[in-house]
């Protein structure tokens, strides 16, 4: 059968003019631009966050503090530079909006290439447009009691109800709170839907020491949606530890924070934690279970792959060695196939022998910056 196939390869004429390339393919990484703002580098401001438009042609970027400083005074801004402008000056944004307060992450409408939501250190959350610097302001929260009491950690942009062509801006912070903004006339963000994390209310697989009485909120770090479900959410806690989240969630929320409408618990289950904060979180766009989840340690690389039972498995290639981190859910449905705990572990073992033995060779094609 092999020859047979091999005498049929020989007879094809596909290949025709095809020439092997063996030498090796380098892949450089060439800075084309740095850019800067040189007012927010005389404060000693740092970028905060960064974000791309819709149309790709257009970054930008957040300024504020990431360590102590003068709050109360500080005036940050957010600029942006379009990369497609002939004569582009890094030094020079085309849109510059002064905010009052530390601006800590950013995100771009999806559909609108010049409006963008980003989160402050005072708890508002405000919209701009960047096509009109001299008057950007859209929308803002204001300091209401539905506001923040935190920082906003991340802000992301949702199809509105009935899936309509408007967006709602979603917002998580310290304060434990998830919450749901849309825009409404004089130019202010409303509340349309709130959600909580208490500690009393979470997974029991977190081994979090729940209080007697009394509510304790759970901050909340990063935030990322399903491809598949738009209900679904993963979120990352300051403890290190991850929840699987739903906005269809009813049951109503632990918490004593006052509110315009009712808060509700959406923490489903939770995976294996860290052992440190996690600063971001993202969902795979081709596999429905799998988010990627990047390591708190800044100096791990990590791999995402899917092992028995659609569990998450967490590769860090640290130093020269791959270690691993099962982040499966203690909460998620058992394969009727394995029947046992020990044909489940022994599949495990199976999975990450195979995907150690085909990462012995993975550093060769990577980079030589890496």
């Amino acid at each position: 059968m092999v020859t047979r196939e091999l005498n049929k390869n020989w007879q094809s004429h596909a290949f025709d003019g095809f020439v092997v390339n063996w030498s090796e393919q380098q892949q450089t990484v060439t800075c084309l631009h740095t850019l800067a703002y040189p007012p927010a580098q005389e404060q000693g401001l740092h970028v905060t966050g960064v974000s791309w438009s819709t149309t790709g042609s257009v970054v930008a970027c957040a300024y504020g503090r990431l360590d102590d400083g003068d709050w109360s005074t500080l005036k940050s801004f957010v600029c942006a530079w379009n990369l497609d402008r002939r004569g582009l000056n890094p030094q020079q944004p085309s849109a510059v909006v002064e905010v009052p307060s530390a601006v800590m992450c950013l995100a771009f409408h999806p559909t609108q290439p010049s409006h963008v939501a980003g989160g402050l250190y005072s708890g508002e959350v405000l919209v701009w447009d960047v096509s009109h610097p001299e008057d950007p302001l859209l929308w803002r929260t204001g300091l209401t009691d539905d506001a923040h009491t935190d920082p906003v950690s991340q802000v992301v942009w949702l199809p509105g109800p009935q899936h309509g062509h408007r967006f709602q801006v979603l917002s998580v912070a310290g304060d434990g709170k998830v919450l749901l903004w849309l825009a409404v006339g004089a130019g202010r963000l409303q509340l349309s839907a709130g959600f909580a994390l208490a500690v009393q209310q979470l997974p029991r697989s977190t081994k979090l020491k729940k209080p007697p009485r009394g509510e304790t909120e759970v901050g909340a770090t990063a935030v990322a949606f399903s491809s598949f479900d738009p209900s679904l959410f993963v979120l990352g806690t300051e403890g290190g530890f991850l929840l699987k989240c739903s906005l269809a969630a009813e049951e109503p929320a632990l918490t004593r924070m006052p509110s315009s409408v009712p808060l509700r618990a959406p923490a489903q289950f939770t995976f294996s934690p860290h052992g440190g904060p996690v600063y971001s979180v993202s969902c795979s766009p081709f596999h429905r279970p799998s988010p990627w989840l990047p390591c708190s340690c800044p100096t791990s690389t990590c791999l995402p792959c899917a092992g028995p039972q659609c569990a998450l498995w967490c590769l860090r290639l640290l130093l020269g060695k791959v270690t691993c981190s099962c982040l499966i859910s203690r909460k998620a449905p058992r394969n009727p196939q394995f029947r046992s705990s020990k044909p489940r572990m022994k599949a495990r073992s199976t999975v990450l022998n195979s995907i150690v033995s085909r990462l012995s060779c993975w550093p060769l094609a990577m980079p030589r910056a890496w």
